[in-house]
């Protein structure tokens, strides 16, 4: 029912596309009777009566359809000007632009790069931007509408200050903030037309689009072979048949949708540095003005051996205009379609932190059922990062032209990823490890190899000469006729990376913490620790038979569940019974702070050390500053883990991310702490490549289109000329500002003030810190629940807000690790911010776990012994 109901709505449409080309051809005949001289031919213009049986015979309607098609046509009658009108802008909004399937699902086809600046419209036989001249010139005024610029920028009426601009702005941050559909926003434009109908406002995907797009950024669409896996070559527009030149398929790249898409980096980068971002200038200074806190600890990606090395003279960075990026690829499920969507992510180092993460560069993307072959996925980014090496980028810095050259650093990837990057076999097969020659074995008990403590010294490293002497004896393997041996210690063949400058395929990749320790190591041993009745490794008062580990499980759950994390702990502590469930944040929250507590005098001493050993490493190595004993420290703790691992769970459980543990300090001593080559920022940003994927249709050109939308909405803002309205209101849309505060030295204090009678401790400690005796001048401060420093949330004790939810704020680190309980939050009559606090007096020292089995000192969990004086 609703397939013919949208049936009959689009066959209304064209009949009403057809009234509207008969009253054209009745106006061109009355001018051209009126003014023979000056009238245009008119004989390439089809008939009324060879119009309506076009529409007849085309659509084979039935006989109601007919009769409304007739009804249309006798109505189109242009008798007066405002019919005239109107008629004209039915055809307008009704452009073969917002195409539909049958059941009125939205479809994306055309390729939003290529629409033409001026629509034609063959059925009249004229185009917008050279209308027909009439005495009354009311189908010029009508056709050249939307063509006039200065039309966009008037207000939609005396009242308001926003103009068509401003409408179209604030609907796209709408759109970007809600991820709504393009048929949504285009609802919402039409809801404004018609509440004002004199503003002219854009109501079709064509002129939307003529209106934002940005031809800035060069997009490449690149055709594969499904059968033989190889690049057949790089188009603009899906609309041609390519034919492989191995097994003669013909292809239209389209609808077989084997295909990938490419945004140049290049261009993505001149904006960035040019935009109003002028992230150019960060990246000049960063590494420049940027202050370590010891000089000979690591601290950052630059002060990693690799970074080092591109520093000295002679190689690229050492040019001041230089940077360096690091780049990420793995395949995300695109909820129950059975597709996958694959991305290629860059991030610049020489950005703060959060720089980093905020602005990430697309460089590529895959979607389809199947994984991608990578070394034809990556080979034009390959080919665009040897420019950006060589040629690199010619930016302008305030009328300054610049030129910079990027390298690559570090590729970030989980195993398997790993692994087919760089052409080897898989993690789980023989020669699985993409950093060493560590050879799996049978164990005791069974015939399945694992990755075994080895006897003796551990396997070399892999490197650039051994893996290339791999590949000379691997392509005279690649004829055997069993697929398991056409390979040689692992390597299948030549990967796409190799072709990278600058870039060692052995030493430029690195173990991601996220899914090796957290998602890999922490899981598998809390498994370990939870499955199956193993009384041995708890202190529990039962028999054997009668031992039940639910019963543990509720115990460490109630321990867990009591636990207040601060806000900057995103995900609060769920049970232990749901650790199915968890995502990579929890764990790494189990694994640092909750799991020691929760387990201390329920796991028996001896695995409890054990576990300590993973979770004081993991923190040395997460840390802002990494001194080298230190780093030696966490290196010990990690091969100590490892024999024990095997020692308490068996050679069993000896996988593969137990292995990589040590090669986890070989990636921090070359790129740094942990977090500088972390997959979490990529993971993260892959959550809004899904969103903006709205409809099943060329998938591919949906995510490309909104995304260069959403990266030149600044642009946007600049070039539409919108008012300040407009401005603040995207700007509180996409950012969402704060609505309540007051700001102060830096702060920004959160809700009302409200006035309160201070103790006397209160009044001392107050006193002391303001140099004022007055007691009116207490009476005049205000107290505050919540304030905003730095971008954290600090709260005072027993806050209503903060009571009802499972974190905890109130608790703060001052003057280093000087730690304290923030009890209010007063502002001064005189602008002054004090905190009211008490500090936390821990326990001496930290804590030992066993000495009879190992001393671990853990730093970074500590037991409070009592409160100080309130100040």
């Amino acid at each position: 029912m609703n397939r013919h109901r949208s049936t009959v709505f689009r066959r209304m449409k064209r009949a009403k596309q057809i009234a509207a080309q008969w009253e054209a051809y009745e106006r061109i005949q009355a001018d051209q009777r009126a003014d023979p001289q000056h009238s245009r031919s008119i004989d390439h213009v089809p008939t009324a009566e060879s119009c309506l049986k076009t529409a007849i015979s085309e659509f084979e309607t039935p006989r109601r359809l007919q009769d409304t098609a007739l009804n249309y046509t006798s109505c189109a009658k242009p008798a007066e000007s405002n019919t005239a009108r109107t008629t004209v802008l039915d055809v307008e909004s009704s452009t073969g632009h917002d195409a539909r399937d049958v059941d009125g699902t939205e479809q994306c086809e055309e390729d939003w790069v290529d629409v033409p600046d001026h629509e034609e419209y063959p059925e009249v036989g004229c185009t917008i931007s050279s209308p027909v001249k009439t005495k009354t010139n009311t189908f010029e005024e009508s056709a050249t509408i939307f063509s006039k610029p200065s039309d966009y920028r008037k207000t939609l009426c005396p009242c308001t200050e926003i103009s068509v601009n401003g409408i179209v702005l604030m609907v796209l941050a709408l759109g970007i903030r809600h991820s709504l559909t393009w048929v949504a926003q285009l609802g919402i434009l039409g809801m404004i037309q018609t509440i004002f109908p004199k503003a002219k406002v854009p109501t079709t995907k064509h002129l939307l689009f003529q209106k934002i797009k940005r031809d800035t950024v060069d997009v490449k669409y690149h055709v594969f072979c499904p059968k033989c896996n190889i690049y057949l070559k790089p188009m603009t527009v899906l609309k041609e048949k390519v034919k492989c030149s191995i097994c003669s398929t013909d292809l239209l790249a389209e609808k077989a949708a084997k295909y990938f898409c490419s945004m140049s980096v290049r261009d993505q980068l001149r904006d960035l540095f040019e935009g109003p971002h002028k992230l150019g200038r960060e990246v000049l200074a960063f590494r420049a003005n940027r202050k370590k806190k010891v000089q000979a600890n690591i601290e950052d990606i630059f002060d990693g051996t690799v970074y080092q090395q591109q520093c000295k003279p002679g190689f690229l960075l050492s040019d001041p205009n230089s940077f360096s990026y690091n780049f990420f690829t793995d395949g995300v499920p695109m909820g129950h379609s059975g597709k996958s969507i694959w991305p290629i992510y860059l991030s610049i180092n020489e950005l703060p932190e959060k720089l980093r993460c905020k602005y990430m560069i697309l460089g590529g993307l895959y979607i389809g059922p199947k994984e991608p072959n990578l070394n034809v996925f990556l080979e034009p980014f390959v080919k665009e990062a040897n420019l950006l090496s060589s040629r690199g980028i010619t930016w302008s810095n305030d009328g300054v032209n610049v030129v910079s050259r990027a390298v690559p650093m570090c590729a970030i990837a989980d195993s398997p990823a790993r692994c087919k990057l760089l052409n080897m076999q898989g993690h789980a097969t023989k020669w699985g490890c993409t950093f060493c020659y560590h050879k799996k074995k049978p164990t005791d008990t069974s015939s399945i190899r694992k990755y075994l403590i080895p006897v003796g010294n551990f396997p070399p490293d892999r490197t650039a000469e051994s893996v290339a002497l791999d590949l000379e004896i691997a392509e005279i393997q690649c004829t055997a006729p069993k697929k398991e041996d056409r390979h040689w210690r692992g390597v299948y063949g030549p990967s796409s990376l190799a072709t990278l400058n600058h870039f060692d395929i052995c030493k430029n990749l690195t173990v991601d913490y996220m899914h090796c320790l957290l998602l890999g190591v922490a899981r598998a041993h809390t498994n370990n620790l939870l499955s199956g009745n193993k009384a041995k490794f708890w202190n529990v008062d039962l028999r054997p038979k009668d031992f039940s580990i639910n019963d543990v499980i509720a115990i460490l759950d109630c321990r867990l569940l009591e636990i207040k994390p601060p806000k900057s702990i995103t995900r609060p502590p769920q049970p232990l019974s749901c650790r199915g469930n968890w995502k990579a944040s929890e764990w790494r929250s189990w694994l640092l702070f909750y799991c020691l507590v929760c387990l201390q005098g329920i796991l028996k001493e001896e695995y409890l050390v054990h576990l300590a050993k993973l979770s004081v490493a993991f923190y040395i190595l997460m840390q802002d500053s990494i001194s080298p004993h230190e780093l030696k420290e966490a290196n010990d703790l990690l091969s100590s883990y490892q024999c024990d691992y095997q020692k308490y769970f068996g050679q069993d459980s000896m996988v593969y991310q137990v292995h990589l543990l040590q090669h986890v300090c070989v990636g921090v001593k070359r790129f740094g702490p942990l977090w500088t080559h972390s997959a979490f920022p990529y993971e993260g940003q892959n959550r809004y490549t899904l969103k903006l994927v709205t409809s099943p249709f060329s998938v591919v050109k949906q995510v490309v289109r909104r995304y260069l939308v959403n990266k030149a909405f600044p642009d946007l803002c600049v070039s539409l000329k919108c008012s300040d309205i407009v401005v603040d209101f995207c700007e509180e849309t996409l950012s969402r500002q704060l609505k309540t505060y007051v700001y102060n030295s830096a702060c920004y204090l959160l809700g009302k003030g409200y006035i309160v009678n201070f103790s006397e401790e209160e009044c001392v400690a107050l006193k002391a810190c303001a140099n004022d005796g007055d007691e009116q001048y207490f009476k005049d401060c205000l107290c505050y629940k919540r304030v905003l420093v730095k971008g954290f949330r600090v709260y005072a004790l027993g806050c209503s807000e903060e009571s009802a939810t499972r974190t905890v704020n109130s608790y703060v680190n001052v003057y280093g690790l000087r730690s304290a309980v923030t009890e209010k939050i007063v502002l001064t009559p005189d602008g002054k911010l004090f905190f009211l606090v008490r500090q936390i007096i821990f326990e001496a020292g930290a804590i030992v776990v066993d000495k009879k089995y190992d001393e671990v000192q853990v730093q970074h969990v500590r037991k409070v012994q009592t409160f100080g004086d309130l100040s």
